[in-house]
């Protein structure tokens, strides 16, 4: 299967151009456990996937389709969210972007 990208308009001005610099479009998956898990479980977990992400035909497969690990710490994933939850809340409200349902 192949995927084709879209094509964009030359005069659609990017997201940083349309006032807004601060929004990351950067795609991340994350791995979550359930409240109170204990640290034990979290750091053997994180340290099983981070063994899978060294794979080379894991790294291999993740290039083939256009992406790279880049694998942070529970510490740092934990940061990473909060910071982009800071972040979209106050263009949310710089914006006054509102959810229509």
């Amino acid at each position: 299967m192949s995927v084709n990208p879209p094509s964009f308009s030359s005069d659609l001005p990017t997201i940083a151009a349309g006032g807004l610099p601060e929004i990351n479009t950067a795609l991340w998956v994350g791995m979550f456990v359930p409240a109170r898990t204990p640290a034990s479980i979290v750091t053997r977990l994180n340290a099983e996937v981070q063994k899978v992400l060294q794979d080379p035909v894991i790294k291999e497969r993740l290039n083939a389709v256009g992406t790279e690990a880049n694998p942070l710490g529970p510490d740092a994933f934990a940061t990473r969210i909060r910071s982009d939850a800071d972040r979209y809340t106050r263009i949310i409200e710089q914006t006054g972007i509102k959810v229509e349902r």
